[in-house]
């Protein structure tokens, strides 16, 4: 009922006829490391993992989401923390269609750069969609300036959403 909400106001509110979108993971930790889980309610599908944004080890899940750049997640998943992001994104990248994607580092594999056109950007074939990150330094091709300062703004945006999310999502459980 709750996810049948949620897609009605994503119409309400336009987020399908968006082209631009801003794609992100994000820690979701359930339980300390140190604590004994094979009694846990989260046993066998909550995984550990490391966290290299927030450098911290966690056991828990990851939500990967794709919104608008305003704000309304479009698609999202939940998956165990040990998850590769770009596997994880699979299903919440087949909600849209030739669409321009902004993503941090973490996008980033072989296959897409060895799929990358001139213009330094990742295809992904079934979707039409154009997934932009930022290069590693001590790739071969890198992005202009000007590209690189724009997308570098873009993922400024992804983290604020994330974090307005995170709080109202916390500010909503506390009362």
């Amino acid at each position: 009922m709750l996810e049948k909400l949620r897609r009605s106001w994503v119409e309400q509110l336009g987020g399908l006829s968006e082209k631009y979108f801003i794609l992100d993971t994000k820690p979701l930790p359930v339980l300390g490391l140190k604590r004994d889980k094979r009694y846990s309610d989260f046993a066998g599908n909550a995984t550990p993992d490391w966290c290299a944004a927030r450098e911290m080890r966690y056991f828990g899940y990851k939500l990967v989401m794709l919104s608008t750049w305003n704000g309304i997640p479009i698609s999202y998943d939940i998956v165990p923390a040990n998850t590769d992001e770009r596997i994880a994104a699979d299903s919440v990248l087949e909600t849209v269609r030739y669409s321009d994607i902004y993503a941090d580092k973490g996008f980033i594999s072989a296959d897409w750069q060895q799929a990358m056109p001139t213009a330094g950007c990742a295809y992904a074939h079934r979707t039409g969609n154009r997934i932009w990150t930022l290069k590693r330094d001590y790739q071969h091709l890198q992005h202009s300036h000007a590209l690189k300062r724009f997308i570098s703004r873009v993922r400024q945006r992804v983290e604020g959403v994330f974090h307005e999310i995170q709080n109202t999502g916390e500010t909503h459980l506390i009362y």
